[in-house]
């Protein structure tokens, strides 16, 4: 089984109930942790054996949020 998990952040700390997921989800089968643009959550879920996907907001988010604003979307 494949386990996702959400990794959590506050002001650029893994939130200490994301990482107790990760050590739960090890239990259930092959864990991968998410973590948004954030490098210390991302190490710190790699440390507990999960593999990391690793979102990037960039240049493609600005473009997103450029043509809500000018088209008047939500």
């Amino acid at each position: 089984m494949k386990v996702l998990v959400y990794v959590e952040t506050k002001e650029g700390t893994p939130v200490q109930g994301s990482l107790e997921l990760l050590t739960g989800a090890k239990e259930l089968g092959e864990t991968y942790a998410v973590a948004v643009e954030d490098k210390d959550a991302a190490e710190k879920a790699a440390a507990l054996g999960a593999k990391v996907i690793v979102l990037k907001t960039g240049d493609a988010s600005e473009d997103v949020h450029a043509r809500i604003d000018r088209d008047g979307e939500t």
